[in-house]
């Protein structure tokens, strides 16, 4: 797979170029490098790893952009998947034990709070289904009041993502503290993913899954230009499309330009 990112109203169209490649080492760097328009640059994996399971706090109202050419980028967190992976392959796959993509101890105080665009990357090989209560590539998001907050160009793909509340290929749980905040996600792919909830038998998990995001928790959401195939969902409690669930203080949510290709399926 390869893409690029769609003008307004148009879906992200396929391209094919010779770009960069990077793996994940396991580890967390804080990017600091700027650009001219002030976003903070995503040089490599390790980097998208701070923005996305550690930085909370300090991620608040900053923009961050993965850098030009970036293409690909490996996670690592199963043996023998490529970005061409099916959802069968990623099921079967043997998984890593020390690439986990998902926060230390569930500590939701890493939450993602800022804006992240892909500038059309893809990333791959994501696993996060060792016992957390959230997963996606931004486990959790969460911006201040009257906000906003967007995640726009980037794909994800060939990825098993799973936990005991809220799991999704962008964004496990999306929160705020009331729906005056907006989120707006764009241009995504999710392709070929095997999202489930890991069966807790905690009465109090939540269980829910969707493709894109798991729950919305009073945002106001936009989902614009996003394309879903290939996937498989599974959990004991809410299976959904985009999203799984919103809760009941949630804004409006908007769907515009959005394909779904029968392969994608629940259980």
């Amino acid at each position: 797979i390869n893409w690029a990112v769609g003008a307004e109203g148009e879906y992200p169209t396929i391209i094919t170029d010779n770009a960069f490649y990077d793996e994940w080492d396991g580890s967390f760097v804080e990017p600091t490098n700027t650009d001219a328009d002030g976003n903070i640059i995503i040089n490599n994996a390790e980097e998208l790893a701070w923005v996305a399971l550690r930085g909370g706090e300090a991620t608040a109202d900053k923009s961050y952009k993965i850098a030009d050419g970036i293409r690909y980028l490996n996670l690592n967190g199963m043996t023998g998947i490529t970005s061409d992976s099916t959802v069968e392959d990623v099921k079967s796959a043997t998984k890593s034990t020390i690439y986990l993509w998902q926060f230390a101890n569930d500590d939701q105080s890493a939450a993602f709070k800022g804006n992240f665009d892909g500038n059309g990357a893809i990333v791959y090989n994501l696993y996060s289904g060792a016992g957390r209560g959230y997963a996606g590539l931004f486990p959790v998001t969460k911006h201040i009041d009257n906000g906003e907050l967007t995640v726009k160009n980037i794909a994800v793909v060939a990825s098993y993502i799973g936990a005991y509340h809220n799991a999704a290929g962008i964004i496990g749980s999306a929160n705020c503290n009331n729906s005056n905040a907006k989120l707006l996600v764009e241009n995504i792919i999710v392709e070929n993913c095997y999202i489930f909830d890991i069966n807790d038998a905690n009465p109090a998990c939540q269980r829910t899954v969707g493709l894109i995001v798991g729950n919305v928790a009073h945002n106001t959401t936009t989902f614009n230009n996003c394309f879903v195939a290939g996937n498989e969902l599974s959990a004991q409690g809410i299976v959904g499309g985009i999203f799984g669930n919103s809760s009941a203080y949630a804004g409006p949510i908007s769907v515009s330009n959005v394909i779904f290709l029968i392969s994608s399926k629940s259980r």
